[in-house]
């Protein structure tokens, strides 16, 4: 039970409650319990049947649990379903004090449980369900002791000494061999949830991740500044932005091509990637436009940075159609001022990086503080 509630696991309530009921059925049907209470005769055969019929209705529900029947096999897990009401119908007519019907019933299901068990096993095992394997051995021992057991009560071998306590060995040593199934169960689940979290988290990155330059999108930058901007009002450490936009590059993508106008953005995107530091967040703006969240940073490191950027690409090599070309950039920079909404910090430096281009191009412009006409 202790397991059950730290793994939070349904399965291994079902688990509990059916090595529980199996424990106490096997106390009544072999007499032990008389020494813990002395029970009337018609208490003994009341109670003998409830936990008869509960026993076999917690190993229908265990049964569907542990072969995820409901996912592998809607047939089969109807027929266990089945089973789990034959089940409680025991109980009702040992509540009802019908206990031939109990006793019937009972027998019953010992003949057609231990194949639903096995079929169902064997039903999950071929499609892929690797803990079956255990539950397949954990059954045929049982059902051996169930066949031998109702082969006793219904006339041959009756009385006999091995016969009579073969179903308590074999739900002894089937429980044992279904802990190892339900530990495989736990250890695919374990697996399952490892590659679901990856997946999870993989399409994360791809929701916040350019597909072309690999850098972070605009999604991820208007989450992120608005992040900055609070940790920067809180702590004093305001944030600077860099807007980036290749010169002329129209003129690029027309002259040799937007396959060759793709490698100059992945160029580009390397090159920022390399100068900006690990906690900068490096983004897509958009078409040939680049936007990059400089974290703390002053004017004076974001504006080496942002030169650092400019020059490496003045200087950096493209090669469309074996010919040698050059491409440049230019930058607008602005830091937060204080109170300062994303909007208007966003309109400053794209209008630092406007004014830049009016200068003629291939430099930065920095603004420093907020126009009163923006």
């Amino acid at each position: 039970m202790f397991i059950t509630i730290s793994l939070r696991d349904r399965v291994y309530l079902y688990y509990v409650g059916y090595i529980l009921f199996a424990l106490v059925s096997m106390t009544f049907l072999h007499g032990q319990i008389t020494a813990l209470w002395d029970f009337g005769t018609q208490t003994f055969v009341t109670m003998l049947w409830i936990n008869m019929g509960l026993f076999t209705a917690f190993a229908y529900l265990f049964m569907r649990g542990i072969l995820n029947t409901n996912s592998l096999s809607p047939l089969v897990d109807k027929l266990l379903i089945f089973g789990f009401y034959y089940g409680l119908s025991i109980t009702a007519a040992g509540l009802l004090n019908l206990p031939w019907i109990s006793r019937w019933l009972t027998l019953g299901s010992g003949i057609f449980s231990p194949w639903l068990a096995l079929t169902a096993g064997i039903v999950s095992l071929r499609r892929g369900f690797a803990a079956a394997r255990y539950f397949l051995l954990a059954w045929g021992v049982l059902a051996a002791a169930v066949a031998i057991f109702v082969i006793q009560e219904l006339g041959p071998m009756q009385g006999e000494y091995w016969a009579r306590n073969s179903l308590l060995v074999g739900t002894a040593l089937e429980s044992i061999l279904l802990s190892l199934a339900l530990a495989a169960r736990i250890r695919d689940l374990k697996e399952e949830r490892r590659v679901l979290a990856e997946s999870e988290s993989r399409f994360k990155n791809l929701s916040y991740t350019d597909g072309l330059t690999g850098l972070f999108n605009k999604r991820f930058f208007s989450l992120h500044l608005e992040e900055a901007l609070r940790s920067g009002q809180v702590s004093d450490n305001r944030p600077c932005l860099l807007f980036i936009d290749l010169d002329d590059f129209k003129l690029f993508n027309d002259t040799y091509g937007h396959d060759q106008g793709d490698l100059v953005l992945k160029g580009l995107a390397g090159i920022i990637t390399d100068s900006v530091r690990s906690n900068d967040m490096p983004c897509r703006w958009g078409g040939e436009e680049f936007a990059v969240i400089l974290l703390g940073a002053t004017l004076e490191s974001a504006a080496a940075i942002a030169e650092r950027i400019r020059q490496r690409f003045a200087q950096y090599v493209f090669s469309p159609n074996g010919q040698t070309v050059r491409q440049t950039l230019s930058v607008g920079l602005a830091r937060v001022q204080q109170g300062e909404s994303s909007d208007d910090f966003i309109r400053r430096a794209d209008q630092a990086l406007y004014r830049a281009k009016r200068a003629g191009k291939n430099q930065l412009y920095v603004s420093a503080v907020r126009p009163s006409n923006p």
